[in-house]
């Protein structure tokens, strides 16, 4: 059987993305979680991504 990982907070998960530069993969290996993982927990919490600076 599988364990169970806890979510991290909406606060908490915007921490570790400001400091890993807002990069799903880096973010993703901090949680030892897949990079989609962090997208859908982004969703959830209806975070806003900073935008691209060339755009």
């Amino acid at each position: 059987m599988r364990e169970l990982r806890p979510r991290p907070s909406r606060s908490e998960l915007i921490a570790a993305l400001v400091a890993n530069d807002w990069n799903l993969s880096a973010t993703a290996r901090a949680y030892e979680r897949d990079r989609k993982q962090i997208s859908r927990w982004i969703a959830m919490y209806d975070i806003e991504t900073p935008r691209p600076a060339d755009e």
